[in-house]
């Protein structure tokens, strides 16, 4: 047996507690208030201050539950009786899958799932594996095992996250797993990930323990130039046309290309569609054409709100490698309206008019503007 997390051990000094509130909480003799004293006959008496002890099972008990907590925060990790047949023709394999943002894009995450189960496809009878999924932080899905049929499954069970990449989590995890197999054996370590320059750095696997084999899968390497479009905002415009509320709906769409710095552009403008979707109904589409490295702003025609009711939008990018990033989902509410009365001294109505067109500027809310004469107010 291994602990991931030794440190937590120290939490073993928490088992005084118990003992403290058990010592704290002892018997206490029963006052019984006396009124008189004069027809009891005096007895010598001797104050002997002893502590000992009661309930000791329950106190044992409570010492016990703290020591488990602490040991199951070190995470300890059984071998089985696998670890006892250890020998120098075992072999360990730990596999670090990388289910990051990036590895969306295009079928990079079909290609590193594939590379994972094909790393557990030729474990032997002598052979066991490990997976440690990771993005800016890292779970180890299963301990060594020799079922490479598990580990395959755990594979296909895994899902690309919205998370940004940091490899060292993994390392320092797979540095544990791999410490616990002893010198005993063959070693390795397999990274599966596109290696973005964010999170890549080597230092990151010189303090692996001697002796072990790494292998990088870089599922990026076949890309010369990485193309995204994203719709990264939505602006609103709201407009009153008689009694009918309106809002004009604009999407910021952006295509960045990455390549390598030594490499030529070649990308070409892209050719996308849009949709305005409410309700989660396609209401309009758009065509627009997407400069490199540029953002554009994508016009929609005003949409009719109706009263006292919320309607749920979305702007939606068609036919793009990283879908995570194509819609932007919004909610839309009708303006509340301000009635406002201005009464006019009689003979002249410029001022109230004036005032009525300086309060129509506003849009959230409307205003909407009553003018009497103030011989007519009553």
């Amino acid at each position: 047996m291994g602990l991931l997390a030794p440190l937590f051990l120290l939490g073993l000094a928490a088992v005084a507690v118990p003992v403290l509130i058990h010592l704290r909480l002892r018997h206490r003799s029963r006052v019984v208030r006396f009124p008189s004293l004069m027809f009891i006959s005096q007895a010598p008496y001797r104050s002997m201050r002893r502590r000992r002890l009661r309930d000791v099972l329950l106190l044992l008990m409570r010492c016990l539950a703290v020591a488990l907590l602490a040991l199951a925060f070190a995470r300890p990790l059984w071998q089985g009786d696998a670890a006892a047949g250890v020998t120098s023709s075992s072999r360990l394999v730990v596999v670090l899958l990388d289910n990051s943002f990036s590895m969306g894009f295009g079928d990079r995450w079909q290609r590193a799932a594939t590379a994972a189960e094909s790393a557990f496809g030729d474990l032997d009878a002598a052979g066991r594996g490990a997976l440690v999924v990771y993005s800016d932080e890292a779970e180890l899905q299963s301990a060594p095992t020799s079922d490479g049929a598990l580990l395959a499954a755990m594979v296909r069970d895994v899902e690309v996250a919205p998370r940004s990449t940091s490899l060292l989590p993994a390392i320092q995890m797979a540095r544990g797993v791999l410490a616990e197999a002893g010198e005993l054996g063959r070693r390795e370590l397999v990274i599966v990930s596109d290696f973005q320059r964010s999170s890549w750095t080597p230092e990151n696997v010189a303090a692996l323990p001697a002796g072990v084999e790494l292998r990088l899968v870089d599922v990026g390497e076949e890309d010369e130039e990485v193309g995204n479009a994203a719709v990264t905002d939505v602006a609103f415009d709201h407009s009153r046309s008689g009694d009918r509320e309106q809002v004009g709906i604009a999407a910021r769409v952006s295509y960045l290309v990455v390549r390598e710095p030594s490499a030529a552009s070649g990308a070409a403008p892209l050719r996308a569609e849009v949709d305005l979707l409410l309700d989660r109904e396609v209401v309009q589409t758009r065509a627009v054409d997407l400069g490199v490295d540029t953002s554009t702003m994508v016009n929609f025609a005003p949409e009719v709100l109706e009263r006292q009711r919320t309607t749920r939008g979305t702007v939606r990018l068609r036919d793009d490698s990283l879908t995570t990033d194509n819609e932007f989902r919004f909610v839309l509410s009708p303006a509340h309206e301000v009635g406002v009365l201005v009464i006019e001294p009689d003979g002249d109505r410029r001022r109230g008019r004036n005032l009525e067109e300086a309060l129509a500027l506003g849009r959230r809310p409307f205003i909407r503007v009553s003018r009497v004469l103030a011989s007519g107010f009553h």
